[in-house]
């Protein structure tokens, strides 16, 4: 059992890859590069998340570590945000215990300031979703 992170790059071209890894128990992958700034949890809303269902419809059935902050930006995603994409992909693989929440990458090229504030936004949107789809405030 192994796990992979993926980011910033056409996922498509690494899905024939991909459906062979029967043994990779999690992918971890950016997403947040690739989406909008506003909310919403409809598949217009979340463009950058479209290719999850390719990781949905795989033949096993990994975790996917789910990118929610661009670490490519000062932008600070708000808990809101944080939020809908968590719940977005909740809806389309239809178990929340399949997700597990990060950035898309590493923060190093933020500031210490930036990076701080995204994460606890990030710790904030994710209890909102458990709120919402609710689970245990763990």
């Amino acid at each position: 059992m192994f796990s992979t992170h993926l980011c910033f790059s056409d996922y498509d071209l690494f899905f024939p890859a991909i459906e062979r890894m029967h043994g990779c128990r999690q992918f971890a992958v950016g997403f947040a590069n690739y989406d909008r700034r506003e909310l919403g949890r409809s598949d217009e809303a979340r463009p950058g998340y479209a290719v999850i269902k390719r990781f949905r419809d795989l033949p096993y059935r990994p975790i996917l570590g789910l990118g929610v902050l661009d670490i490519h930006s000062d932008f600070i995603e708000s808990p809101e945000l944080v939020r809908d994409r968590i719940l977005y992909a909740v809806d389309v693989f239809g178990d929340p215990y399949r997700i597990h929440v990060t950035a898309d990458c590493g923060l190093r090229t933020r500031s210490w300031a930036v990076a701080f504030q995204k994460l606890v936004n990030m710790v904030a949107g994710v209890r909102l979703a458990k709120r919402e789809l609710g689970l245990s405030q763990v």
